[in-house]
């Protein structure tokens, strides 16, 4: 299997829309395009900031005890009391 990141193909939108002709890496202007990419990749990652995670709330009592159904069975599950707290995960 080819490993396609190794040189992602990259097109002249102003010459070639349709992207139907592909720079080839022998390209001088291949080489500068990717350079100027890896630049912004760069740039962009040193400058992430972390967010806070919104879906971080761990509670039992949140699951899916009664599912429809489970009462003509008898198999319904006791709901526990809610205890919210923060889940131990890291993100």
């Amino acid at each position: 299997m080819r490993n396609r990141t190794e040189f992602p193909l990259v097109f002249d939108l102003w010459k070639d829309p349709g992207e139907r002709y592909p720079i080839p890496p022998s390209d001088s202007r291949y080489n500068d395009i990717i350079s100027s990419i890896r630049a912004v990749i760069q740039e962009h990652e040193a400058n992430l900031v972390p967010g806070v995670p919104q879906l971080d709330w761990c509670d039992d009592s949140t699951g899916n005890w009664a599912p429809p159904g489970c009462e003509a069975l008898g198999l319904c599950l006791p709901i526990p009391p809610s205890n919210r707290t923060r889940c131990p995960w890291t993100h």
